[in-house]
């Protein structure tokens, strides 16, 4: 096992063009194979190794992005956007139809909100909607329009709450109480 460290070790690495023994210890390592002796400015070698290895990074990494087809984000502060939402049944949109405006991009994270809302996700949750031609005008009343969506949905849930409550008033008028007894075996 040690003879194969010691030649693992030895052999100049493929991203490196230099033995790992070689940067670690500043010299060639003696092995059974014979070699020339050459002088190495370790700071030199630092140097070049790691721009090698830049380099071979800034390749996987092209590399990976191409495989998966990741793309640059084009949402910048201010614009407008729809945000993914959780499928609660069949009929529930993909995206919420109520639209963000994005307040800080850093790096890959978006925080975008709307009037009582903030949200915080990567930019596979965001899907940008066109708001060209748009003045402020229409923006305040797509604001508006959401507080006003909220007041509905409210007045909404009370209506509804009051439509059930009569229905059920009805159903216990229209059917006999179900009458509840203990099994026999309990008498």
């Amino acid at each position: 096992m040690q003879e194969f460290l010691l030649n693992y070790r030895a052999t100049p690495h493929t991203t490196t063009q230099v033995a790992p023994a070689t940067l670690m210890f500043g010299r060639n390592t003696r092995t059974r194979l014979p070699q020339t002796d050459t002088k190495t400015d370790k700071n030199a070698l630092d140097h070049s190794v790691e721009q090698r290895d830049k380099e071979q990074r800034q390749r996987m990494k092209e590399y990976a992005d191409r495989r998966r087809q990741s793309k640059t984000t084009t949402m910048n502060i201010g614009d407008y956007v729809l945000v993914r939402q959780q499928k609660h049944n069949k009929f529930t949109p993909n995206f919420d139809p109520k639209p963000l405006q994005i307040i800080t991009v850093k790096g890959t994270m978006i925080t975008a909100e709307r009037p009582g809302f903030a949200i915080t996700r990567n930019p596979s949750f965001f899907k940008p909607i066109k708001t060209t031609g748009l003045s402020s005008e229409d923006e305040e009343e797509m604001e508006d329009s959401d507080e006003h969506e909220e007041q509905r949905d409210i007045g909404d849930n009370e209506n509804n709450n009051n439509h059930n409550r009569d229905e059920q008033q009805n159903l216990e008028r229209k059917y006999p109480r179900r009458e509840r007894r203990r099994p026999n075996y309990y008498h």
